[in-house]
């Protein structure tokens, strides 16, 4: 089985409180970080098996919004990393795992793929949900992006700490109410 939920971030200047050299803090103002004016879309999967083996996490980053035909590859290449094996994948009802195109795929790779999807606005049922937070509470919270590219390179860093650490991919599954 696996899970996908996406997520869109398009981070602007960072904002930080300054002190005026007395231990008062003054107004707001914008740290020198410059504006990350494009976006990010991060896609991501915890595969495990029924018996939650060996859980692993799989992700996708592009810049821009995932549109169709990047939602057909990323099932193509999800086909190739598990090796054709079968596979249930629970995702959201974002219009494009909905388009004639998706779904037309989808249909075509039924000897391996199968697909249910979440119900509307029920994120806590995705154990993929709770990858996010630690991501942005320890890996971007306090690294101000000097833009797309810094970005990036946290983002991945991100990605291969999370890939490791088995226990928080067990822990992401129970907090959904896979495990128990």
């Amino acid at each position: 089985m696996a899970f996908i939920w996406l997520l869109r971030t398009n981070p602007e200047f960072q904002r930080s409180r300054l002190s005026d050299g007395h231990g008062h803090c003054g107004g707001i103002r914008q740290l020198l970080t410059p504006p990350v004016h494009k976006s990010l879309t991060m896609a991501g999967l915890i595969v495990f098996t029924p018996k939650c083996n060996n859980p692993r996490a799989l992700f996708r980053l592009q810049a821009g919004a995932m549109d169709t035909q990047d939602f057909i590859g990323l099932l193509q290449d999800i086909k190739v990393e598990m090796k054709e094996r079968k596979l249930l994948l629970i995702w959201d009802g974002l219009p494009a795992h909905r388009s004639k195109k998706v779904v037309a795929y989808i249909n075509s790779q039924k000897h391996w793929l199968r697909v249910e999807r979440y119900p509307a606005y029920a994120p806590k049922l995705s154990p993929v949900e709770f990858l996010w937070s630690p991501m942005k509470t320890k890996d971007l919270a306090h690294v101000p992006p000097k833009g797309l590219t810094h970005l990036k390179q946290i983002v991945r860093r991100a990605f291969r700490r999370i890939k490791r650490d088995k226990p928080l991919l067990k822990n992401c599954l129970r907090k959904a109410g896979v495990l128990s």
